[in-house]
């Protein structure tokens, strides 16, 4: 079930409204805040607070707490065997594909580790993608996002929700046109875990 707008901006002051006056009312009586009062305004601040959470949280796992991208700007999506993939902007289909002179050394690293998978993994096939990310607790992770968005700029990568990124169909055309150009094989992230 998807919440009307309205009620997401009321929660947003609805929670803070609710625990600033139970912290008005223990400055006006030390003995106001018992346990049973604690539930009370807990019991009565749920309708607002699980709303904001499942808006703000997308889950919990060994990994830690993962956050949704609530301001992502994506506008257009590709489906790839089933998964939704967004592009940063809205761009037509056939584009100009840049210059390998014109990407900087993340983005290369990062399209030299999906083109090195996905010809590993898949072969020649156009109809399957091979896809990646870095956990934003990993030291690593500054230099994978930079990369991935100016890919996703100008339209190589797609990502997905999980923040996974893929070769798009302009991706895999540029990877083959500058195969021998995208770098040292030994600057590429190799080791991975399941998604």
């Amino acid at each position: 079930m998807k919440l009307p707008r309205w009620y997401l901006i009321i929660c947003h002051f609805a929670v803070p409204l609710i625990f600033a006056w139970g912290i008005k009312m223990q400055r006006c009586d030390p003995l106001f805040l018992q346990w049973e009062v604690v539930v009370l305004l807990t019991g009565v601040s749920l309708p607002f607070l699980l709303p904001l959470l499942a808006l703000y949280i997308k889950g919990i796992g060994k990994e830690g707490v993962i956050f949704n991208d609530v301001v992502s700007k994506s506008v257009s999506a590709e489906t790839v065997r089933g998964i939704e993939l967004t592009f940063a902007d809205k761009r037509p289909t056939r584009q100009a594909l840049p210059q390998i002179s014109d990407l900087g050394v993340r983005a290369r690293k990062v399209l030299r580790t999906l083109w090195y998978f996905q010809r590993q993994q898949f072969g020649e096939a156009q109809d399957k993608r091979w896809g990646f990310g870095i956990h934003p607790s990993a030291p690593d992770y500054v230099e994978f996002r930079a990369g991935a968005t100016e890919l996703l700029t100008s339209g190589l990568i797609a990502e997905d929700r999980r923040g996974l990124v893929f070769l798009s169909d302009s991706g895999m055309e540029f990877c083959k046109q500058h195969e021998n150009e995208l770098g040292d094989r030994n600057d590429m992230w190799t080791t991975f875990g399941p998604a």
